[in-house]
């Protein structure tokens, strides 16, 4: 009874695997016209291919470049000593300074009327010092700067008629 069932078992398995190799069918012949419009596809596929690879490789290269190029701009932030003597409005010095260093400058709130005029006289000083120095010489602390990896932004505080007052004396 044993013997039976494991030849049909052996039997069943060899059925199906033998269903699995069926002989290859030929594949038609090509007429010679079919065969140069097939050659002239692959080749125009090649080279588009190509391209597309050479496009790509570039487009990584100039991302790297350009990552390179922010990074070392950002570290001479940090340690580029600057001289500043400025008197106006506070928006107009960090957005110099944004430019400079390929920082995006971003303003938010509602700016005052005649901007927020800062006196900036500073010496020898990194470029993250200057932008707390602008920050501390809004005497109406009417601003607040922001630093992030990217960018350097102005919120505009709203002002009650209390700073207001004390602006006027």
């Amino acid at each position: 009874m044993k013997k039976a069932l494991s030849t049909i078992a052996v039997l069943c398995a060899s059925s199906l695997f033998a269903g699995c190799a069926t002989p290859e069918k030929a594949l038609p012949e090509l007429s010679s016209l079919e065969k140069s419009e097939m050659k002239l596809t692959l080749d125009l596929l090649n080279e588009s291919t190509a391209m597309a690879v050479n496009a790509q490789r570039e487009l990584a290269l100039s991302a790297d470049a350009r990552v390179r190029r922010e990074s070392n701009l950002r570290k001479r932030f940090l340690t580029d000593k600057v001289d500043y003597n400025f008197y106006g409005d506070a928006s107009q010095i960090l957005s110099d300074v944004a430019n400079t260093y390929d920082y995006s400058f971003k303003e938010y709130g509602i700016k005052p009327i005649g901007g927020v005029l800062v006196n900036v006289l500073v010496k020898n000083m990194s470029g993250v010092d200057l932008i707390k120095t602008i920050a501390y010489a809004d005497p109406g602390q009417r601003i607040d700067v922001r630093l992030t990896d990217s960018e350097i932004v102005i919120y505009y505080k709203e002002t009650s008629n209390t700073s207001i007052k004390r602006l006027s004396r």
